[in-house]
């Protein structure tokens, strides 16, 4: 191990993109929630497509929502639901919030099946890790690490929903440094995003992982503790 890394006690991770490939998997949610719509409102799916329901959802998010459930990715998918839905059931409120959760459930449930989109050094990587480190999650996203049967590798598990605020703003980072009563320098965060992850961390004092799967191009302000390839990598320096 590194002098700079000795005196880590805490790994932190990201979810999506980190422990496992995302873009697959929030699309096959996404599917779902269209078929239920298909199934339950055929009338909206008639007119507004698959991409054009994704689209309205975005187009709500970022200038209809309000701003009391930005941070709160279910929240905030449950109201777009209910805004798309609502011409579609005269306004009538109980059928809007019915038939939005109904919707948002069948979003969720497939938003959580991650099993077939893990990395496939993601379980051999924690399993690694989870004895000899506290480990902990923050994650701007809504999976559920008990219903995904994950939680057991986690000390801890903070949403930004949980704090009202998203990466990289840094509740969720002294939201966790509270959590663990630890300083700055004892802690690591591992992510893939850049910005949301490595920039915010690196600027409160935590040390870095970056997961450099070729995503995202390397800023010339980054400058993580580890770059890293993939997960397992870890494992090299713990």
């Amino acid at each position: 191990m590194g002098q700079s890394l000795v005196s880590i006690r805490a790994l932190v991770f990201d979810l999506d993109d980190t422990l496992w490939d995302n873009p697959p998997l929030i699309a096959a949610a996404e599917q779902a929630q269209y078929a239920y719509l298909q199934a339950h409102l055929p009338a909206l799916t008639r007119d507004i497509s698959y991409t054009q329901v994704q689209a309205a959802r975005l187009h709500f998010a970022q200038s209809l929502a309000p701003k009391h459930i930005q941070a709160d990715l279910s929240a905030l998918r449950r109201a777009a639901l209910a805004h798309l839905i609502a011409p579609y059931v005269s306004y009538h409120v109980k059928k809007v919030q019915q038939l939005a959760e109904g919707a948002f459930q069948a979003f969720w449930h497939a938003r959580q099946q991650v099993q077939d989109f893990l990395f496939a050094d993601t379980l051999s990587t924690l399993e690694y890790l989870y004895p000899r480190y506290l480990l902990g999650v923050l994650t701007n996203g809504n999976a559920d690490l008990h219903y995904i049967g994950l939680a057991h590798y986690f000390q801890f598990s903070y949403s930004a929903a949980d704090v009202g605020a998203p990466k990289p703003e840094p509740a969720l980072f002294t939201r966790a440094q509270t959590h663990l009563g630890l300083m700055p320098q004892q802690l690591m965060y591992i992510g893939d995003d850049p910005d949301k992850d490595v920039q915010a961390a690196q600027v409160l004092g935590w040390h870095t992982g970056w997961i450099d799967r070729g995503l995202h191009q390397k800023p010339a302000h980054l400058h993580p503790s580890l770059h890293l390839r993939q997960l397992s990598e870890l494992c090299n320096f713990f």
